[in-house]
C-alpha cells in the first residue's frame, strides 16, 4: 500500500471538508441571513401597527358617530323643549339634553385622543417602511458579496476535486480500504509523523514505539489513533 499516495489523497480530502465549512460559516453569509431576518421582522412590526392602526381609526369612527347621535338627540329634544309647557316635563328635558352635551363632549375627547395616537402610529409606520426599504436597498450588495465569495470557494473546490481524482486512480485498489478506515476515524485514515507527533491525533509517540513502527513489515498505524503513518 503507497500510504504517501493515500496521505495526499487524504489531504485533498480534508482541504475539501475545509472549504465546505467554510462556506458554510462565511461572514458574508451570516451577514445576509441576519438582513433577511431584520426584513422579516419589520414586515412583522408593519402588519401589527398597521392593525393597531385600523383598530384605533375604527374606534375614532364610532366616537364621531356617537358624537353625530348625541347631536341628532339634542336638536330634536331642544326643537321639543320650545314646545313644552309643564315646568317638570321642561326640567326633564333640559337635563336629558345636558347629559347628551357631555356625551358628545366625552365622545369629542375620545376622537381627539384617538386621533393623536393614530399620528403617532403613522409615524412609525413610516418609520418602518423606510427601513424596510432601505435593508431592501442593501440586500443586492451584500447578496453579490456571498456570490463572489461562494464562486472563489468553487473554484478552489473544483480545482481540489481534479487533484483528489487524480490522487484516488494512482491509490488503485487501496481506495477502498482508504474509505472503510476514513469513515470509522472520523474523516482521517491518513496522518504524517510530525516529529514524534500523529499529525491525525496529535499526541507523542514513543522512541520505542517509533522504532517498532520503522520496523514493522506491514503499514504502519498510529499507537494511539490507529490512523495509518507516513513515516
Amino acid at each position: 500500500m503507497d500510504l504517501k499516495v493515500l496521505l495526499e489523497l487524504q489531504l485533498a480530502d480534508t482541504h475539501l471538508n475545509q472549504i465546505e465549512h467554510k462556506r458554510a460559516a462565511l461572514a458574508e453569509r451570516k451577514a445576509l441571513a441576519d438582513l433577511d431576518a431584520a426584513v422579516k421582522a419589520a414586515n412583522q412590526r408593519r402588519e401589527l401597527i398597521a392593525k393597531g392602526i385600523a383598530d384605533l381609526e375604527s374606534g375614532f369612527a364610532a366616537a364621531e358617530a356617537k358624537g353625530v347621535e348625541c347631536d341628532t338627540k339634542r336638536k330634536r329634544l331642544e326643537a321639543q323643549l320650545k314646545t313644552v309647557i309643564a315646568p317638570r316635563e321642561a326640567e326633564a328635558l333640559q337635563h336629558e339634553i345636558a347629559m347628551l352635551r357631555d356625551e358628545r363632549d366625552q365622545a369629542d375627547g375620545t376622537a381627539l385622543d384617538l386621533m393623536e395616537q393614530i399620528a403617532e402610529q403613522q409615524q412609525q409606520l413610516d418609520e418602518t417602511a423606510a427601513l424596510i426599504a432601505q435593508l431592501v436597498n442593501d440586500r443586492p450588495a451584500l447578496k453579490g458579496a456571498l456570490d463572489a465569495v461562494e464562486s472563489e470557494l468553487t473554484t478552489e473546490a473544483e480545482s481540489c476535486r481534479v487533484k483528489r481524482e487524480g490522487h484516488a486512480v494512482q491509490a488503485g485498489g487501496d481506495i477502498n480500504a482508504y474509505e472503510s478506515k476514513r469513515k470509522a476515524l472520523g474523516g482521517i485514515a491518513v496522518a504524517a509523523l510530525e516529529g514524534h507527533v500523529c499529525s491525525g491525533c496529535h499526541l507523542d509517540i514513543s522512541v520505542g514505539e517509533l522504532g517498532q513502527l520503522r520496523a514493522a513489515t506491514d503499514d504502519p498505524e498510529c499507537p494511539n489513533c490507529g490512523r495509518w503513518l507516513v513515516l
